[in-house]
């Protein structure tokens, strides 16, 4: 992602018993700098927002985003 510009992706998946499925941001991991801001569409939960935390940010962080079907 470029500098100081949010970037929105659209993630998907299925699941065998149809039911709907909910996106989510991971909380990052004990002692992790968060560099890097995570979200969801409060409409939409497949689409997740990145982006910089901290303006001028460089460098690069792992981000996890998981699923759950609403059953």
């Amino acid at each position: 992602m470029d500098e100081d510009i949010p970037v929105t992706i659209t993630v998907s998946a299925t699941d065998e018993e149809g039911d709907a499925m909910t996106f989510h941001c991971a909380d990052l991991e004990e002692g992790q700098e968060e560099n890097i801001l995570c979200s969801k569409d409060e409409n939409d939960s497949s689409q997740i927002t990145f982006e910089s935390a901290e303006e001028h940010w460089n460098g690069s962080q792992e981000l996890t985003i998981y699923v759950t079907d609403d059953n």
